[in-house]
């Protein structure tokens, strides 16, 4: 039965996706603000690293449990397109938004579940079964040497960051049970762990992007539960405004 509060328990405590994705967007407004308006102030960009690992996780998990993969990687290539010409536009250079990182994520994601659920399918051959591994593996090496030419926001490191969490999903597949129980929230919040280290040592915002760690204390009270107010294209609309606004404002301002 789906949930309908903000704050949502299970067993006493918790939170619900909606809340917790509503504090990743208070996480990325306070570091948009410090990197727009206040450069020189390092704790708002410090309290913005938590917000990417809060997306990166529900990214994964949105992808696990879509059912039309298409119209989801199709919503976030429009949302990436959209943005990063509008910014090439006003500031004459190439960027890759986030949107464009987890475009990736997802691309790879939905590629990896088609692996998973042809290597345990019985009605594969080991060949079928080489071709798509074959084809996850050349997936992932041309995302990985597409990040090194175009930048996107967290680099390699953020596209993989998803890839991993969605790793120990195994539960559209004929796996055995015990390769199943592994989709578990501290399994994901591991590979999660493993994610937010990959941008540590890629030296994405060098000097404090281990506090992306402090995210998990928050995920770990995840219940499960979408909640109320739960919006996913608010969260689309989200970025774009909130950048939109901020950089008005220090055009005027600074």
């Amino acid at each position: 039965m789906q949930d309908f509060t903000f704050f949502s328990h299970e067993n006493g405590r918790g939170f619900s996706a909606a809340a917790l994705k509503y504090s990743a967007c208070v996480f990325m407004l306070i570091d948009h603000i410090g990197y727009f308006l206040f450069p020189q102030n390092v704790f708002l960009r410090i309290l913005g690293r938590m917000a990417f690992p809060i997306f990166a996780f529900f990214i994964a998990e949105g992808c696990g449990y879509t059912r039309n993969p298409i119209k989801r990687v199709s919503l976030i290539f429009f949302c990436a397109v959209i943005f990063d010409a509008v910014y090439f536009f006003s500031q004459g250079e190439p960027y890759g938004s986030v949107f464009a990182t987890f475009f990736f994520s997802c691309v790879l994601i939905f590629i990896l579940a088609g692996v998973k659920r042809r290597i345990f399918s019985k009605d594969k051959t080991y060949f079928e079964k080489i071709v798509f591994c074959l084809i996850f593996f050349i997936s992932l090496i041309a995302v990985y040497f597409f990040t090194l030419i175009y930048h996107v926001d967290y680099g390699f490191a953020g596209v993989i960051t998803p890839v991993l969490i969605s790793l120990p999903n195994f539960d559209k597949t004929d796996a055995p049970i015990k390769l199943k129980s592994l989709n578990i929230l501290p399994v994901k919040l591991l590979f999660l762990s493993a994610g937010i280290l990959l941008t540590v040592l890629s030296g994405i915002m060098e000097g404090i992007q281990q506090y992306a760690f402090l995210s998990l204390i928050l995920l770990i009270f995840y219940n499960g539960k979408k909640g109320k107010g739960y919006s996913k294209y608010f969260f689309y609309l989200f970025y774009p405004l909130h950048i939109f606004i901020l950089y008005i404002i220090s055009e005027f301002i600074l």
